[in-house]
């Protein structure tokens, strides 16, 4: 999938081979599985087939999840990773979302960590655990300052081999063209080339660590 992408180039992401049809067995077969008895209002998730198709065998003992609003994408996360700790961030401003999230998480309560209040917050307090995360899944405030502080806080928590996933990377909405994390994301990919490879991208981006940080750069030096 690594052809997708050509930041230098500056040309746009392909989904000819994402598309949501492509993933629809894989929904299907997942809805069934990680929302039985869920209730939502919502659905702005609809290429989890993605993860399905892509993630199912990767190892994931620790997820970190910024933005779970009543809880598709962490019951996703603990169905596909059944051994893993998920550690969640989330701001809850609609309270009535977070009544659904605890619902729908119930069952798997034991495995959750909710940390509340702003990811920028939270992400500082969690910062010591460096290389700690396997697969860390983006999904915040979308304004390009919160996205870019998003993805650079997460990324020296995930462990190298790990996945980072951002939401919305590919969302077809001229009306919030400020809401889009596309320009912040693709700075990244810019400034990090070499330290990822791009496992798929639908709506949603997801990229390989291929490095660690500290081997980007010369430390020690001024």
């Amino acid at each position: 999938m690594n052809d997708l992408f050509h930041p230098i180039m500056g040309k746009a992401l392909k989904q000819s081979e994402c598309s949501e049809n492509f993933f629809l067995i894989d929904t299907l077969i997942l809805d069934l599985i990680a929302y039985k008895n869920a209730i939502f209002t919502q659905d702005w998730f609809p290429y989890r087939g993605a993860w399905v198709h892509f993630l199912a065998h990767e190892q994931v003992k620790n997820y970190l999840e910024i933005g779970c609003y009543e809880g598709r994408s962490t019951l996703l996360a603990a169905s596909l990773f059944r051994d893993a700790k998920l550690t969640i961030i989330d701001l809850f401003v609609d309270p009535e979302a977070e009544v659904r999230f605890l619902a729908n998480t119930k069952h798997i309560q034991d495995r959750i960590s909710l940390l509340r209040g702003t990811s920028q917050k939270r992400l500082a307090e969690i910062s010591d655990k460096t290389e700690f995360f396997d697969l860390i899944y983006i999904d915040g405030n979308h304004f390009y300052r919160h996205a870019m502080m998003d993805i650079l806080g997460s990324w020296p928590l995930l462990k190298t081999g790990g996945v980072l996933i951002i939401d919305d990377y590919n969302w077809d909405c001229d009306e919030f063209e400020d809401l889009k994390p596309k320009k912040a994301t693709d700075q990244f990919l810019t400034a990090y080339s070499g330290a990822y490879e791009i496992l798929f991208v639908t709506n949603q981006i997801a990229l390989r660590k291929l490095k660690p940080e500290a081997a980007m750069f010369k430390v020690g030096l001024l």
